[in-house]
């Protein structure tokens, strides 16, 4: 068997490794420069083929002051305070039932995490599905709804700013309650009497409003 150098062995210690003069290998001129360099020339094959997505916008990042931040608060937040707040009047009892308004407490949504014994009632602007489950389960209400519209209008045309100020559009409601029988339209000023309804507390004169649920009997 007649062994024979690989040419590359024979070049090692050659600075141009058998090129010839270095300016015209392995420089970044040569290979059309360094890095991403000229993926839309030179190169535009390569981007077709390996990165197709590499120019134009992709989507797009909100203004932030279109960004409304929510403040939740847990069930299992809810469950551990709850003699503090009725001691600090935040919340109050109806029987065996802990009613609880999270807005006065300067939250707007509620949340599912850990584990509840007691009974709530809560109203509030927003429920996570679980956390309404959750309720449900130990026998607790839930009542969702808004203090004005905005739904058919958020954003502000000329400025591109949200929209905050009241509106005619219907303001949403939704009763979480195995208790209720028919749920009827009603006015704003119809909230405090349906809550005090389901509390089974009665309707002060002064009020204006009606109940806008029927208890099952």
């Amino acid at each position: 068997m007649i062994r024979t150098k690989r040419k590359i062995n024979k070049q090692r210690g050659s600075r141009s490794n058998g090129g010839g003069c270095t300016k015209k290998r392995r420089g970044a001129g040569n290979k059309g420069g360094k890095g991403k360099a000229g993926m839309g020339k030179q190169h535009w094959t390569w981007t077709v083929i390996h990165d197709p997505d590499h120019f134009g916008k992709h989507g797009f990042k909100r203004p932030q002051k279109m960004i409304k931040k929510v403040n939740a608060v847990n069930l299992s937040y809810l469950e551990e305070q709850a003699e503090n707040l009725i001691a600090s009047g935040k919340a109050s009892k109806d029987g065996d039932a802990i009613v609880i308004d999270v807005t006065e407490l300067g939250y707007d949504k509620v949340l599912a995490k850990g584990k509840i014994s007691k009974t709530f009632k809560i109203s509030a602007p927003k429920f996570s599905a679980s956390a309404i489950e959750k309720i449900e389960e130990v026998g607790g209400e839930a009542l969702i709804t808004a203090d004005h519209g905005n739904c058919e209008l958020m954003v502000d045309l000329k400025t591109g700013g949200p929209i905050t100020s009241h509106s005619t559009y219907d303001v949403p409601l939704i009763v979480v309650s195995d208790r209720i029988k028919t749920l009827n339209s009603g006015r704003l000023c119809d909230l405090t009497p349906t809550l005090l309804t389901m509390m089974g507390e009665e309707i002060p004169e002064e009020m204006t409003g009606v109940s806008l649920v029927e208890i099952k009997e």
